[in-house]
């Protein structure tokens, strides 16, 4: 959710996916997988970013200025990608646009889940590890994590804990303390 109240959300088709491994094969109302905001007005739900495989994971940067979004189209097809993306967001009149697609980071490991600390760092879930990256996308630190990680969230007292979740375990990571986290 971002400060004016909109909403944003991705639409990949995993729920949909012929290979049945998530929900129920079937087929998609449109051609595609899209990032939609919803208007905090009007409810209307649109598409701002469209030339993604399977959008998955989103976060804005601290200012609302830059949208990243994880593409997890590898998870079907080791072909496709699995990178996260940055856009730069304008919302002019209640009508948002993100522009100016590109690669930001590409994760050892499948980024599902991230967030984005006060300082503008990514942090994101890459297989087995946590890893962060920089505002311009350089790798700053991979956390070896004992399973698979899904999704990153923060919390705590004052907000810099970092949690992050597996099939079995919820972590919770000290930002401060860098070590390695148990369940």
């Amino acid at each position: 959710m971002a400060s004016d109240g909109a909403v944003w959300f991705t639409d990949p088709p995993y729920g949909l996916h012929e290979s049945g491994r998530e929900g129920h094969p079937g087929s998609q109302e449109y051609e595609g997988c899209f990032v939609f905001r919803v208007d905090p007005i009007n409810g209307e739900a649109l598409p701002v970013v469209t030339d993604m495989v399977h959008p998955n994971g989103l976060a804005l940067s601290p200012d609302e200025s830059r949208l990243y979004v994880a593409d997890t189209a590898w998870f079907w097809n080791n072909d496709d990608p699995k990178h996260i993306r940055a856009y730069d967001v304008a919302v002019t009149d209640g009508v948002a646009d993100a522009t100016n697609s590109r690669v930001f980071a590409e994760p050892s490991g499948i980024a599902d889940g991230f967030r984005v600390d006060a300082e503008g760092n990514v942090w994101t879930s890459s297989g087995a590890s946590i890893q962060v990256f920089t505002p311009a996308g350089e790798s700053l630190l991979e956390l070896p994590m004992p399973q698979r990680i899904s999704n990153l969230c923060f919390g705590g007292v004052d907000g810099t804990d970092l949690y992050a979740t597996s099939a079995t375990s919820l972590y919770r990571v000290p930002t401060n303390a860098r070590q390695t986290p148990r369940p």
